[in-house]
């Protein structure tokens, strides 16, 4: 089977994806290295304005997520590019180019569209690219890399989209890739796009479905860390309110204490009440 060659880039993900000894990404960690402050200035000019305006611990993780996914993605493309053109695969840098150009589109619509919006354009990208590879790259049969790579799609929509939309793509449009390679293999003379068709790609090596099961791992990985800082934060905010309470409490009864040390008893009260009466 046949398979467009910048794929075997997408290897060095497995590299991307690996931690160091405090969890995070060597990937990120590399570019922090490299250009000190740069990554957080990058950060803080696409996504900044989003923490500004929500306290909420998910959508946090949900738009830094879909970020970083963005820049893994955008380097993938620039390494694939510059593969498929020393091995003079015209349509399919033509491919990448545009991909590449989609995504920095992506990135500056962060700063300027709401989020759930975005995140529908990220996966639409995703999806065409999908289906473009599959129709330049001529495969007309479904292997297990596919399946992997749809199944990681999948699963990260359910995680960074909301509502009809994570239905819509989860459900059908993440499986168009693996509908029109089986309708190719199966009808090649209906569906024939040799006009777009690249000649000599190379076949993929099996290894290469660690990719998307490593990423997926990082998705999950993540998802699973801000389940856990959301707990913590409500444990620590419960403990604060405990706090304020029992402040709240101490206070109330102290000042019934002071209260009762300067008002008369009712003893004393009634004592003189009887005195007047008499």
């Amino acid at each position: 089977m046949r398979h467009r060659p910048g794929h075997v880039l997408l290897g060095a993900m497995v590299f991307l994806m690996s931690y160091n000894k405090l969890g995070e990404p060597l990937f990120f960690v590399l570019l922090c290295k490299s250009k000190p402050g740069m990554l957080q200035k990058l950060e803080t000019y696409f996504i900044g304005h989003y923490f500004k305006t929500t306290d909420n611990v998910f959508e946090h993780a949900r738009i830094k997520m879909t970020y970083r996914f963005a820049l893994i993605f955008f380097v993938s493309f620039w390494m694939q590019l510059l593969v498929v053109i020393a091995a003079s695969y015209n349509r399919l840098a033509v491919l990448f180019a545009v991909d590449i150009v989609a995504i920095v589109a992506f990135l500056l619509m962060l700063r300027k569209k709401n989020i759930d919006f975005s995140i529908n354009f990220f996966f639409t990208i995703f999806i065409l690219s999908s289906l473009a590879a599959t129709i330049i790259s001529n495969t007309k049969q479904i292997d297990k890399l596919s399946v992997a790579w749809t199944c990681f799609s999948t699963a990260l929509s359910a995680l960074l989209q909301r509502g009809t939309a994570r239905v819509l793509f989860c459900c059908v449009l993440h499986w168009l890739q693996i509908a029109l390679a089986y309708y190719m293999h199966s009808f090649p003379q209906e569906l024939n796009f040799a006009f777009l068709q690249e000649q000599g790609t190379i076949q993929e090596p099996m290894i290469l479905i660690a990719v998307p099961i490593i990423l997926g791992i990082y998705a999950f990985w993540t998802h699973t860390q801000t389940i856990q800082k959301a707990k913590e934060i409500i444990v620590y905010q419960k403990q604060i309110v405990e706090e304020k309470q029992k402040e709240m409490i101490d206070s109330i009864t102290y000042a019934r204490r002071i209260q009762r040390s300067l008002l008369p008893t009712d003893k004393y009260i009634e004592r003189n009440i009887n005195k007047l009466k008499n």
